[in-house]
């Protein structure tokens, strides 16, 4: 019986932890990858989101360009936020902050329960591989972890009102 009690406890710090630490917030995240047929030269695009939904208006520039690193893509959206953030909440859905962070603190505390299981398997199918190839064991369980909470869903990103002009 104390087993359980210790496990329920413990999964019940870590999800008020996990809950008081991961507020809503807005974050860079890569928009696309474009990688030149001939040469194999690549460009990454960064944006930023909330609560996984992207929102392009805080980073594109005069022509509509989305900046090419995550510094570039953070001033951007420092410069604009204040200016531009409460057209944001008329223009978009955005998920509601509370919800959207208990569903991934549950998620997270999911995936820390099935983790024995499957990091092993993350490692075999090579998810972890660093730039040169060679499998990271802490390179798989940062993939593991990124892939299950912090992918943007496409089908999250819905107008309001698409006639807001930002």
């Amino acid at each position: 019986m104390s087993y359980i009690r210790k496990f329920i406890c413990s999964m019940l710090v870590l999800s008020i932890f996990s809950f008081f630490t991961s507020c809503a917030s807005y974050r860079v995240v890569r928009v696309v990858q474009l990688t030149e047929q001939g040469t194999g030269k690549s460009d990454v695009f960064y944006g930023i989101a909330k609560n996984n939904v992207l929102l392009p208006e805080f980073v594109l520039d005069s022509q509509n360009r989305y900046p090419t690193s995550k510094e570039e893509a953070w001033n951007r959206f420092q410069s604009k936020r204040l200016e531009i953030e409460p057209k944001i909440n008329q223009k978009y859905r955005i998920p509601n902050s509370f919800l959207f962070q208990t569903e991934r603190t549950l998620v997270a505390i999911g995936l820390v329960a099935i983790s024995p299981v499957a990091l092993p398997l993350h490692y075999i199918s090579g998810y972890g591989k660093n730039s040169e190839g060679k499998r990271s064991f802490i390179k798989t369980v940062s993939n593991y972890f990124d892939l299950a909470l912090n992918n943007i869903i496409d089908d999250k990103t819905v107008l309001k009102d698409p006639l807001i002009d930002i």
